[in-house]
């Protein structure tokens, strides 16, 4: 298709994802530092992904319908999940030597093209069975399999599974129908009354943003919830959680520092703590460790000791799918208010960075790695509140702007389409 025949509204939209992309990337090394970064990660993290899946899957319908699946066609986004993916990792081992490269232990933003090519090869096997079927059949198993504890990160099978029904809807609808119901008045009023309240939830209850963090990013399964923290009353009644007969509890942890010299309340806010590969190695990973004054080696034998008549189990309650179906509904609300408030027109210049957002996502990590270890960086930005959050934006849009240009997407158009050397 030439740049001529493009829809300029799907082009705004991806400019628009791919930006919020970079930008979630940023935040998330100032997490758990300001509460802001927290709120506006959620805001992000809700629908950006599942919406940039949606038209994925919209404008893969030749492809997926064709009788035989184009493979030259597909087989380029595993080319290109190998090179980013080991690319990330160099940049990562550079400050972290006790890396380990697993290519199939997918962790990081490489996982969108291994789902792409996931989603189209699976889609295309289910093309003729009948789509209401297919759609509660995947929405059941994505509730179900956030109760399993075996898979991990291995092949972004949490991801790939949670993420398909916004794939497979974006398949299944016309888009000119879409188009058109994104543009009636009386839904783009409603699309604003969703985003206000989107934001207001959000930027309001940052704590309880990082509780659905887990759901957002949906990389892994229900038992990374923390439901010692439930931040809402009427929700720890409908999830009746009760910590395992083997956890350690707080005040036998407290006691273990005491009688190490160490005698700072286990969970003050001010405490600086670190995880212990102690810890972690005997299941015991949600146990902070001090890092001041109290020694490693003092601190992981007492946590040893302390852990070592039973194990730690972890359970989560039995409705706790039924978070996620929410999560379902309110990301599809939001996508699509994001979506039906996007520009039409074709804006100079933005419009046509829009049709260069595999450049932008391929690149972006790599770069906002080696920025965020930058001490002149911390300095600038590190400061919190609404500086943080101007800075976060200004520098996403200039790694934006920079990647999406025809020298960054020249490589990746030459992977993608071999026979074609120039970028439309």
């Amino acid at each position: 298709m030439v740049y001529s025949e493009r829809i300029a509204k799907w082009d705004n939209a991806k400019l628009i994802l791919i930006f919020l992309v970079v930008l979630g990337h940023f935040l998330e090394t100032f997490l758990e530092q300001y509460p802001v970064c927290e709120s506006v990660y959620g805001i992000i993290y809700l629908f950006h992904m599942p919406a940039f899946l949606f038209i994925s899957g919209m404008f893969s319908k030749k492809t997926i319908n064709a009788d035989r699946l184009n493979w030259a066609k597909i087989t380029p986004y595993l080319v290109l999940f190998v090179i980013l993916d080991f690319g990330r990792f160099i940049v990562r081992y550079h400050w972290d030597p006790t890396l380990t490269f697993r290519v199939f232990r997918i962790t990081g933003v490489s996982w969108y093209l291994f789902a792409l090519f996931v989603l189209i090869v699976v889609t295309h096997l289910l093309r003729k069975i009948d789509p209401k079927f297919v759609f509660c059949i995947a929405i059941g198993i994505s509730l179900i399999i956030g109760y399993s504890k075996g898979i991990g990160y291995w092949f972004a099978l949490y991801r790939i599974v949670t993420m398909f029904p916004f794939f497979y809807l974006g398949y299944l609808w016309d888009r000119e129908k879409v188009e058109w119901a994104l543009g009636r008045s009386w839904i783009r009023i409603l699309a604003v009354a969703v985003l206000v309240l989107h934001l207001f939830g959000c930027l309001n209850n940052p704590v309880k943003v990082y509780f659905w963090e887990p759901l957002l990013t949906a990389g892994t399964n229900y038992y990374s919830i923390d439901f010692d923290a439930v931040p809402y009353p009427w929700l720890q009644e409908a999830l009746p959680y009760e910590s395992s007969s083997g956890t350690v509890s707080d005040s036998v942890l407290e006691d273990a520092f005491a009688d190490a010299g160490w005698q700072a309340e286990l969970f003050d806010e001010e405490t600086d703590v670190a995880p212990s590969d102690a810890s972690i190695q005997n299941g015991v990973d949600e146990i902070p460790v001090p890092a001041g004054d109290l020694s490693d080696a003092i601190a992981q034998a007492e946590l040893a000791e302390a852990a070592s008549e039973e194990p730690v189990v972890y359970t989560v309650p039995p409705v706790t799918g039924l978070l996620r179906l929410g999560y379902y509904g309110m990301a599809f609300l939001v996508l699509f208010a994001v979506l039906s408030l996007v520009p039409k027109r074709r804006i100079p210049v933005l419009s046509k960075m829009g049709t260069r957002t595999l450049s932008v996502y391929f690149w972006h990590l790599m770069i906002v790695e080696v920025l965020v270890h930058q001490k002149w960086l911390l300095e600038i930005v590190g400061k919190g509140g609404l500086q943080t959050i101007v800075m976060m934006l200004v520098l996403s849009a200039i790694v934006t702007g920079l990647l999406a240009t025809k020298p960054c997407m020249a490589p990746l158009n030459w992977l993608m389409h071999p026979k074609k050397r120039e970028i439309e």
